[in-house]
Formats: C-alpha cells, sequence, structure tokens
C-alpha cells in the first residue's frame, strides 16, 4: 500500500519520463487484470513492452 507519509509514492510523471507512457499502458493491458494488486518495476515493464515490440517485429 502506498503512503505519502511513507514516503512510498511512485509519480507517474517521472515514470513516463523514464520510460514512456504507451510501455506502461501496454504493461496494464497486458500483464495485470483490473482487480490485482501488483508491484510495478521499470525492469518488467521494459520487459513487457520489449516482447510486444518483438512480437510485432516478427510478424513483418
Amino acid at each position: 500500500k502506498m503512503s505519502k507519509s511513507l514516503g512510498n509514492i511512485v509519480n507517474p510523471y517521472d515514470v513516463f519520463d523514464h520510460i514512456g507512457a504507451d510501455p506502461l499502458r501496454w504493461y496494464f493491458l497486458a500483464r495485470l487484470a483490473p482487480e490485482s494488486q501488483k508491484r510495478i518495476s521499470v525492469d518488467i515493464v521494459r520487459e513487457v513492452a520489449s516482447s510486444f515490440v518483438n512480437t510485432l517485429w516478427n510478424t513483418y
């Protein structure tokens, strides 16, 4: 659980600047069910986005 008092909040704009909004959106669509609670890491989001791009690249 994230809390301002604990200081464990991730600013979404920092994540967007670091990896971009589209890979984060794809991660939410591809890997997370709406009711699930998961930890998000930049490395995992990059891996999911990379696998999508590689699949798309191999299609053509």
